[in-house]
């Protein structure tokens, strides 16, 4: 698995398992350059950045994997963000554990 992999914009959507009714809309968008930015939309459409810098990945053991920012984030918790489960199939997918939002199910867009 490399970085590669995960350049475009990805959203958090309701999953079984996953099913938040709160109204967030999450979503990590990595550039080409590897530019990593996560932000936040609550229900009364107010944005929030959480975290942005440059990106990389980090493989763990089984299906675990690690983004890293090294950048800026309105707390440090998130520039380490523990992830599992990248799924290639068509749309690609994965789960991402935003800390004060939960475990999340992410697609990627288009």
């Amino acid at each position: 698995m490399n970085i590669e992999q995960f350049i475009g914009t990805w959203r958090s959507q309701d999953f079984p398992m996953y099913q938040f009714n709160d109204g967030l809309e999450i979503t990590l968008h990595i550039s080409g350059n590897l530019i990593g930015t996560l932000w936040i939309i609550d229900k009364k459409k107010d944005s929030k950045t959480l975290a942005e810098g440059k990106i990389s990945i980090i493989q763990l053991e089984n299906d675990n994997f690690n983004f890293e920012l090294d950048g800026n984030a309105i707390d440090e918790k998130y520039l380490e963000l523990s992830s599992r489960m990248y799924m290639s199939n068509k749309p690609a997918s994965f789960l991402i554990s935003l800390y004060d939002y939960r475990e999340r199910y992410f697609q990627k867009l288009g």
